[in-house]
């Protein structure tokens, strides 16, 4: 059984795993669109590979999902009345680290986290 079918069949691996998972399905495609000599390069194999595929799946996320940076700026405000007037909606990064933080173990109903990659 494929990870991405055992997902739609809800069967979520627990600590994370379905969260490394895919994750380290985008960092397989990143891989194979990229030369060769930046996929050799120390710092692709050693840590930079798996920081673009994050940052690659996130900006998945955030597109498939588009309430999150608004539900973000909503409990951001909720929570704290006196925060200055910022444009919350536009903190994406900050809005993924908090939608993150609570997709611990399995994604909660309604959000999205199969992110594709296109190459132009």
């Amino acid at each position: 059984m494929t990870r991405q079918r055992a997902r739609a069949q809800g069967s979520g691996a627990p600590g994370g795993q379905w969260l490394r998972d895919e994750i380290s399905d985008v960092e397989v495609a990143l891989r194979e669109c990229l030369p060769v000599h930046v996929r050799r390069h120390r710092l692709f194999v050693s840590e930079l590979s798996r920081y673009f595929a994050t940052l690659v799946w996130g900006g998945g996320v955030l597109r498939m999902n588009p309430p999150i940076p608004r539900s973000f700026a909503s409990y951001i405000r909720g929570a704290h009345p006196e925060c200055p007037a910022l444009p919350l909606e536009t903190f994406e990064a900050a809005a993924l680290e908090w939608l993150l933080l609570g997709l611990v173990d399995v994604p909660p109903a309604g959000v999205k986290s199969e992110a594709t990659m296109s190459v132009a």
